[in-house]
């Protein structure tokens, strides 16, 4: 007993002078944050919270901390603010999608749909129906899903963008970079950005399955045809869209077509050029990741008649030459809790090269000569829905597959029940898409 009191007093001046220790650190890095950002600096005293704040192009930017909680459950977390030059103009709160969201949604809470499979199940979007529709195109819809995944307390609405991070920061370099990740957020939603356009077209051929057309749009000097690839016939674009900037998002996109290409080394360079402009990002480091573990593309084979004559009486097959069945695809790829970089690798390892027989509705039948996916000469590529999956949160998206054919061969026409057999090459997570070559 003795001694109780003697430890009990050392250890409180142990946590006292790691706490005045860590005060001190982050009080430094505050500041040359502060001043390298060219902001206004309060620095935190015992009655007095930190702060930082300033203007980055007409969006005025404030750092704090809060606290939350109380008692042993007491936490502190660093807060940053970044404004839009001037309210969206109508009433909006995109927050991330929890355990809790169908819970608050079944007692009646608001959650708009916008019809995206990659947004939907990650963001709670609430606001004006009509305006958000408007309003979140294709490209901020990525930026904003993938910045909010990556937080677990991030919110944006019409005033601007907030989150938080647990503890508060003592690295002047994060604390930077997370203020200039913020400012570009802020910036994308608010302006037009000149190849918003060009993006929501990519997007478009991306899920009609035609990823080379998309690759085409986007225009990028780092994806031109490889040799003997024919190039595509695409609607120009405005001066300003082929000249600016391309965003981390269109670099994304294009890795991932990239990969759907089986041009792993290109599709590694647009993922290593994202990940230097957002290096803690997630998605990014994961991407990359993929595209360095990718495995060699199989060689391409000859076009062989594999396909069924078009008129079927059943609209599903039972079963396929390996025992795969659509539905056996669907539940391991395109699940609400299945990310798009998940499919791809599920995909990888569970049904690459596996040979199919299913059937469908024939929503598109296009010719080529050298196709993106496909390879080899020339053929027909014939998209068919297959099947449906449920959204997270009521509604179903569509599952189809892109199928492989010889062009010689009688083409089914749009609106037939279609039976073909085939081998499973490419998954598009984020599309739904699955592309059949012939057998």
């Amino acid at each position: 007993m003795e001694f109780a009191i003697p430890l009990a007093l050392f250890l409180a001046f142990v946590v006292i002078v790691a706490t005045l220790q860590h005060s001190a650190k982050a009080n430094t890095a505050w500041r040359n944050a502060a001043r390298e950002l060219g902001f206004d600096h309060v620095q935190g005293r015992m009655t007095v919270r930190p702060r930082m704040s300033g203007f980055i192009d007409d969006h005025a930017v404030t750092v704090t901390t809060v606290t939350r909680g109380s008692g042993n459950s007491r936490r502190t977390y660093t807060a940053y603010d970044v404004a839009f030059p001037q309210s969206l103009g109508f009433p909006l709160k995109l927050t991330r999608q929890s355990m809790f969201s169908g819970i608050r949604k079944f007692f009646g809470g608001e959650d708009i749909e916008v019809g995206d499979a990659r947004f939907d199940p990650k963001v709670i979007v609430e606001g004006d129906d009509r305006s958000v529709r408007t309003f979140l195109t294709a490209r901020r819809r990525e930026r904003v899903r993938r910045f909010l995944s990556s937080r677990d307390y991030a919110e944006v609405n019409q005033e601007g963008v907030h989150w938080e991070t647990a503890g508060r920061e003592t690295s002047d370099t994060k604390l930077m970079q997370a203020v200039r990740t913020g400012v570009d957020l802020a910036a994308g939603l608010v302006a037009e950005h000149p190849r918003d356009r060009m993006f929501d077209r990519a997007e478009r051929a991306r899920r009609d399955g035609d990823p080379g057309k998309a690759l085409a749009i986007l225009g990028l000097p780092s994806t031109t045809p490889t040799e003997g690839e024919a190039p595509v016939d695409v609607e120009p674009d405005p001066p300003e869209a082929t000249t600016a900037e391309p965003t981390v998002e269109e670099r994304l996109l294009e890795g991932e077509l990239l990969l759907l290409g089986d041009r792993r080394d290109e599709a590694r360079r647009a993922f290593e050029s994202a990940a230097a402009v957002e290096p803690d990002d997630t998605e990014v480091r994961e991407w990359l990741a993929r595209a360095e573990s990718e495995p060699p593309a199989p060689a391409p084979r000859p076009i062989e008649s594999e396909v069924a004559e078009p008129e079927v009486s059943e609209p599903d097959v039972a079963g396929a030459p390996d025992g795969i069945t659509v539905d056996a695809v669907c539940d391991a790829l395109f699940a609400s809790d299945v990310s798009s970089f998940d499919a791809g690798r599920i995909f990888d390892e569970r049904f690459r090269d596996r040979v199919v027989a299913w059937s469908g509705t024939v929503t598109r039948v296009e010719d080529y000569s050298i196709d993106f996916v496909f390879k080899g000469g020339a053929g027909t590529k014939v998209v068919v829905a297959i099947a449906t999956v449920e959204a997270t949160f009521g509604g179903e998206r569509e599952v189809s597959a892109v199928v492989q054919r010889p062009a010689d061969d009688p083409s089914p026409a749009v609106g037939d029940t279609w039976s073909f057999r085939g081998r499973l090459v490419k998954a598009d997570g984020f599309m739904r898409n699955l592309y059949v070559a012939t057998a």
